[in-house]
């Protein structure tokens, strides 16, 4: 139950020090604030969303959460398992392109190493997002795969909509004072979620 209450509690923290990074963004929208803001979020991000959900993922593990609060399982069909695997695998791809992108085409990481440029080619051609994509496809296809209606809900309800807000609240902001017209260039020209084959500028 414990672990239980900690991803529920990151996910409110990391959604309140979002409205706070953003309203401090806004009123000083410059690059050292951005810089700052976005390294600052990147550990609200570990520490609300990721590390709960991952320590969840062994302890108490995927298939007893349900035990735990006593829910009813997702149907043990094999339909699940393989909706599971595929969305898995399809989670993971995303976001190993996109960390390989990151690393060659804008000499940064997924995490505390900011990119020195817009990275547009490569997975960041066909979606805005990837590695977003590849992080909330990856555990819908771990909680399908381990019958879990509870982090099927957590996620659908709370982690990924948190998490989206935090993209369209803060960081295409953030992105915007770095990078100015190109990056908005870039934001008109591709998805933001929804992979779609489109010129980016």
């Amino acid at each position: 139950m414990i672990i239980v209450v900690a991803q529920l509690v990151g996910v409110v923290l990391f959604f309140a020090g979002t409205l706070t990074l953003g309203a401090r963004l806004r009123k000083c929208p410059t690059l050292a604030v951005a810089r700052q803001t976005s390294l600052i979020s990147h550990g609200l991000f570990h520490a609300g969303l990721l590390i709960p959900v991952v320590v969840g993922a062994f302890c108490p593990g995927l298939r007893q959460f349900d035990v735990i609060l006593n829910w009813p399982a997702l149907p043990a069909a094999l339909w699940w398992k393989v909706v599971g695997g595929i969305v898995l695998i399809v989670g993971l791809a995303f976001a190993l392109a996109s960390h390989a992108a990151l690393a060659l085409l804008g000499n940064g990481a997924a995490s505390f190493i900011l990119s020195n440029c817009v990275v547009a080619g490569s997975v960041y051609r066909c979606v805005r997002n990837p590695l977003a994509l590849g992080w909330y496809l990856t555990w819908l296809g771990l909680a399908w795969l381990g019958g879990s209606t509870y982090l099927t809900l957590y996620l659908l309800l709370a982690h990924i909509p948190a998490h989206i807000f935090f993209l369209k609240h803060f960081e295409e902001l953030e992105l915007s004072i770095r990078f100015g017209d190109r990056y908005q260039q870039y934001k008109q020209s591709v998805p933001f979620l929804i992979p779609g084959w489109r010129a980016t500028p």
